[in-house]
């Protein structure tokens, strides 16, 4: 409910095997949808076990109680080939945990459930 719909108007990047794709929504777009903004800062945890739930249909309870900013951040950059790396995935998610947050929150906004 509070995590954006994905939109079909939205661009979709087109995969070519291997190919990374850059992230839909910068690390500070935080404010381009308030609500998941407001969720990821004042609720980060359910906001990542709520969007890890939409992205992989996985338990909710269980996302809550293992997730933390850079292993949500990783697991999103990997599912959608997102460029980027490990050390990245660190530094941001310690440094910026909540525009971290909010960032792959809307990116399964935008995109939707990973292909299994």
């Amino acid at each position: 409910p509070l995590l954006p719909q994905p939109n079909n108007m939205a661009q979709q990047h087109v995969l070519v095997a291997g190919q990374k794709t850059p992230w839909n929504k910068s690390l500070f777009s935080c404010m381009d949808d308030t609500s998941v903004c407001l969720f990821s800062l004042f609720c980060p945890v359910c906001s990542m076990a709520s969007a890890r739930t939409a992205f992989d249909e996985s338990n909710w309870c269980f996302n809550c109680m293992t997730l933390n900013p850079i292993n949500f951040r990783s697991i999103v950059r990997e599912g959608y080939n997102i460029e980027g790396g490990c050390c990245g995935d660190v530094l941001v998610g310690y440094f910026c945990s909540a525009c971290s947050i909010c960032q792959g929150a809307q990116e399964i906004g935008v995109r939707g459930p990973s292909v299994k």
